[in-house]
């Protein structure tokens, strides 16, 4: 089953990117008007995130923000067959003093990403474009043909998937390798999990502590990239230092400086974040 699955996204991976996001906006239109694809979700995140939008300016940014997640989705499957000059033009680099100092580390690295633009094509494309491997940090699928599926989809130019518990020994093991390691750090963790309440886009938000404090024990230093949308198949890449010796820095600042990132990026393009996600589904008085 997993295999004629692949062979259909394959095949349909083939067409060209003109026609493929004519499919995005069917399956746009689909999601937000015939099934309402977590509609009452994204209402709900909207206008707790943005109390100063009227209504009409929320369901403008969930109108936009469908027709965005029906483009990443065929952006995507693309990525199943697209060469690499091909997914080179999809995204430009914005040259900053960051960026060349990213470029000229020789030693490990900590790169935070969001749920923002199309993540995948930033994940696949970093890795060639910094002549580096980069292992990105992840919580395996629950099921098993989607786990081989989006393995087989994320390896394709040097990224090396890291099941979330084994980061840290992978990192060990790896110690003074020049490796990239990929954290995308705006997903909700459990309440088990370590974590840290900032008040994010509004409200009380939970985030992962874990990637910092792997930050300052081992003290490498720490970017903060983004991919921002400037049209069909073109990205803007952003890659900001965060910390070059994160041991330095207080315990929590480090995410307190990724959350204000974060929140910056969204403000100037919101449709461009995950907002069908239940980022808010954990409440600080939980924890009492």
């Amino acid at each position: 089953m997993k295999y004629l699955l692949f062979f259909i996204i394959y095949i349909l991976s083939l067409a060209p990117l003109p026609l493929l996001y004519l499919l995005a906006n069917l399956i746009s239109i689909l999601l937000e008007y015939v099934f309402k694809y977590r509609k009452s979700v994204i209402l709900r995140n909207l206008q707790s995130s943005f109390p100063e939008f009227d209504r009409k300016k929320i369901h403008h940014i969930c109108h936009h923000y469908y027709r965005n997640f029906g483009e990443v989705m065929v952006e995507t499957i693309k990525l199943m067959s697209i060469s690499k000059i091909k997914l080179k033009k999809m995204v430009k680099m914005h040259e900053t003093e960051s960026l060349k100092q990213f470029l000229s580390e020789k030693q490990n690295v900590m790169l935070y990403f969001a749920h923002r633009g199309n993540f995948e094509i930033g994940s696949q494309f970093l890795p060639f474009f910094m002549n580096k491997k980069l292992y990105g940090a992840y919580k395996p699928f629950k099921t098993d043909w989607v786990e081989w599926l989006w393995f087989k989809t994320r390896t394709r130019f040097n990224t090396v998937p890291v099941p979330v518990k084994n980061i840290v020994k992978t990192i060990f093991e790896n110690a003074g390798k020049g490796i990239v390691y990929g954290f995308l750090n705006d997903q909700s963790p459990t309440l088990g999990d370590q974590h840290l309440w900032v008040k994010f886009l509004e409200k009380d938000t939970i985030f992962f502590t874990g990637p910092e404090k792997i930050a300052r024990k081992y003290n490498n230093p720490v970017y903060f990239a983004d991919l921002k949308r400037i049209g069909k198949g073109k990205y803007l890449g952003s890659i900001e230092l965060l910390s070059s010796h994160p041991k330095e820095l207080s315990p929590n600042e480090l995410t307190y400086m990724y959350v204000r990132k974060l929140e910056n990026a969204i403000h100037e393009q919101p449709d461009n974040w995950l907002w069908s996600h239940n980022r808010w589904k954990h409440h600080k008085i939980e924890e009492c």
